[in-house]
């Protein structure tokens, strides 16, 4: 064994020796003393040993009782004490922060006044037997065609309603392909004009001439007629002669079309050999042909469905909604549940705002990857790294986002566990927005806001 650890050893036990030494002398001291007063006492009196042992065994017992008795006492009087002190602090001490529900909204509906948008390049859509055509778009103009293998005579009829918008030019084209065809519009405003297209530019365009097509107010459909003779044609709006000319291309097909931003709803287009007499193509629009490709480009939409708030978005940035009656500051707790539908890979999540400026945004991906984003008077003053977490979606898959705001920061948390922190320096929340980015689909449901004041 080590010197050093022997030596160690045998202090202690020394030590410990004298110790109880100590203690058995002082027994037997108290011993002594006791039976040296019994004899003292005995030699004094006239009693014997043994009855001055019995009184000093009552003796003995006496006080004990009673040092048994004061120290119930002080317990008692300790427990009553401390009964008492803890009803006063029950009754006066400050109360603990406790959390109150602001908000509890389940998105049945529209109660807190969410943005609703419907923003669109254009929409085409077959219903109730018409083809309606919806762009969204100043000057851009939208079609549908479908080849057709024509006769050398022929009548083309195209029927049609403006609905409403803006008064710009609809119709239909007879085109050789996408690069090269003829125009045939008419507006709300009751013109109608003619145009020809070689190469993708506009080779002759004629005047919009007045009072050929009903106007809007009329609340009238049109019928436009092209009577195509050996490659000349001859172009009517509800009987009124608007232009004559030489098609000079190889028509091998119709399109629908619709500029600007308005709406016009199509029927009954119809295409006659004038040889014959024999209907080469008919569509009423109540049983289409599968020939027709209704679509449309969304830009941005929400609406409430099943309660939840949906957002499509379908652009190259971030979007959001904001509710107008959702007041938020810098001492609450916000949770929000979410699933992301479909769509690419791209930011979506809680934002909490001062205005459309200043705020902090809660990143979450598809994909697990989550971060925090400040915006400062337009711009990004703090861009968090990406956390990777498990929390990935596919479809269906629902997640919790928490925001704690307190002490100056924001601490985010999904499915409560956290993620990361910012500091709410130079933003001053008050509201709460729905962010969706690049072209993706989310539903938003179950938002609670709670404060600690």
């Amino acid at each position: 064994m080590n010197k050093r650890l022997e030596e160690k050893i045998l202090a202690e036990i020394r030590k410990r020796v004298i110790e109880k030494d100590l203690e058995l002398q002082e027994k037997n001291e108290d011993e002594i003393i006791r039976e040296a007063n019994i004899e003292v006492l005995t030699e004094l009196t006239n009693l014997s040993k043994k009855e001055v042992e019995e009184i000093a065994k009552v003796v003995r017992s006496e006080v004990k009782l009673e040092a048994d008795k004061n120290r119930k006492k002080t317990i008692y009087l300790s427990i009553a004490a401390s009964f008492v002190i803890l009803i006063f602090l029950i009754i006066f001490w400050p109360e603990a922060p406790l959390k109150e529900v602001l908000v509890e909204d389940s998105f049945t509906d529209n109660t807190y006044g969410w943005d609703i948008f419907d923003k669109y390049k254009y929409k085409k859509t077959i219903q109730n037997g018409f083809y309606i055509f919806e762009p969204n778009v100043e000057g851009w103009c939208y079609w549908d065609d479908i080849n057709i293998e024509f006769p050398e005579n022929y009548d083309v009829y195209v029927n049609s309603l403006w609905k409403h918008g803006k008064f710009d030019s609809y119709g239909f084209t007879l085109h050789q392909n996408s690069d090269n065809y003829c125009a045939f519009q008419i507006k709300a405003d009751g013109t109608a004009f003619y145009g020809k297209v070689v190469e993708t530019k506009w080779v002759y365009e004629g005047s919009w001439k007045s009072k050929k097509a009903n106007s809007s107010e009329m609340k009238k459909p049109n019928t436009q007629l092209v009577k195509v003779r050996a490659g000349n044609f001859s172009y009517y709006v509800n009987n009124n002669i608007v232009e004559e000319g030489n098609l000079g291309l190889n028509i091998s097909g119709i399109g629908l079309r619709a500029c600007g931003q308005q709406q016009v709803a199509f029927d009954n287009l119809k295409i006659i050999n004038v040889d014959n007499d024999e209907i080469v193509f008919e569509e009423s629009f109540e049983t289409p042909s599968s020939k027709w490709a209704p679509s449309e480009k969304m830009i941005k939409q929400t609406y409430f469905e099943n309660g939840e708030y949906i957002f499509r978005t379908n652009g190259d940035d971030c979007m959001w909604s904001i509710s107008s009656k959702h007041i938020i500051s810098n001492n609450c707790e916000i949770t929000l549940s979410s699933t992301w539908l479909s769509g690419e890979m791209a930011n979506y999540g809680l934002m909490i705002l001062q205005d459309n400026l200043n705020y902090i945004s809660c990143e979450f991906k598809n994909d697990g990857n989550i971060r925090l984003v400040k915006s400062e008077n337009g711009e990004y003053t703090d861009i968090q790294d990406y956390v990777k977490t498990k929390f990935i979606s596919n479809g269906s898959l629902k997640h919790r986002q928490k925001a704690i705001l307190k002490n100056g920061l924001l601490e985010y948390f999904i499915d409560d566990e956290f993620v990361q922190s910012i500091s709410l320096d130079g933003i001053n929340p008050s509201k709460i927005g729905l962010r969706v980015c690049e072209k993706q689909t989310v539903a938003f449901d179950n938002l609670s806001i709670t404060t600690f004041e």
